[in-house]
């Protein structure tokens, strides 16, 4: 877990899933903690609220390591990190 995992989880009131439910959904987020690991994965279904998460995650000050990239990485559509 990450110090900053609350504001996520209370701010868009995620309930837990299973691996398979996150990866169905249409567009996946990492969040990595300070170890350099991903600790929870955010399954998102509508563009909308992928960009909602997005705001805020810039807004708490994480950075996203595939903002450049051109497509998907390894499942994520974005990986957040402090």
């Amino acid at each position: 877990m990450a110090e900053y995992d609350s504001e996520i989880t209370d701010k868009f009131q995620m309930k837990a899933g299973t691996s398979r439910e996150v990866r169905n959904a249409r567009m996946q987020i990492g969040l990595r903690n300070s170890d350099g690991k991903i600790y929870r994965e955010v399954g998102i279904t509508g563009l909308s609220e992928f960009l909602s998460i997005v705001q805020h995650l810039q807004d708490i000050g994480l950075v996203d390591e595939l903002a450049a990239a051109s497509g998907p990485r390894g499942g994520y559509d974005a990986v957040f990190c402090a």
